[in-house]
């Protein structure tokens, strides 16, 4: 019985859901062909889905008399549990995907700007005057991925952190230059893989 729910149940769901997730963002990407940023929490949950195995199999093989002691399964749940938590600190901010460079720093220019915005590039980001907030910018050109995130963690400045994002996703809407596809032919390869695993479990 807890065989078939893990196998039968639980990873066809877990593949399915992370499958989904992937091949969604491959295909909205590739029907844009433009880049776009998601909140990272989106990631988060990614991670939450692809750890639900680590977390509920000892529990489930806990109540199991044949194993002792039972706390030992539990040590597993418990330090996934604390990597979650830390994945949670960790993936605030938004990702962005099929970003190009010089379309990434001249849409956060320009989108600073427009808000009438003082503000000075320095490494690893923004510092923004007035109010005072300190964007921090990461971006990998091979793949065209980026993340956005505020250095403090305050309610007002994810709030205009969420305000900047969504003007740059209108201008990167409206942006001439082609998205880098990179992470897109990866997300689609990685999707149907996953996938395929999980009509493994459903078939098998």
């Amino acid at each position: 019985m807890k065989h078939d729910f893990l196998f039968h149940i639980l990873f066809p769901v877990i593949f399915a859901l992370m499958g989904g997730f992937f091949l969604g963002i491959a295909l909205f990407g590739f029907a844009k062909k433009r880049g776009f940023f998601l909140s990272s929490r989106w990631m988060f949950a990614l991670i939450c889905v692809a750890f639900t195995p680590q977390i509920i199999q000892p529990l489930i093989w806990s109540s199991d008399s044949r194993i002792h002691p039972p706390l030992v399964l539990l040590l597993s749940p418990l330090m996934f549990a604390v990597l979650l938590v830390f994945f949670w600190l960790q993936m605030r901010g938004f990702t962005g995907f099929g970003l190009g460079e010089d379309a990434l720093r001249s849409g956060l220019a320009e989108v600073l700007q427009q808000r009438g915005l003082k503000f000075k590039e320095s490494m690893g980001g923004y510092d923004i005057e007035s109010p005072s907030v300190k964007l921090q910018v990461s971006f990998q050109a091979a793949m065209g991925t980026a993340t956005i995130r505020t250095k403090s963690m305050s309610p007002d400045d994810r709030k205009f952190l969420a305000q900047v994002v969504g003007s740059l996703n209108e201008y990167l809407s409206k942006d001439s230059r082609p998205a880098n596809l990179q992470i897109f032919i990866f997300y689609l390869i990685i999707s149907l893989f996953i996938l395929g695993i999980g009509a493994f479990f459903v078939f098998r």
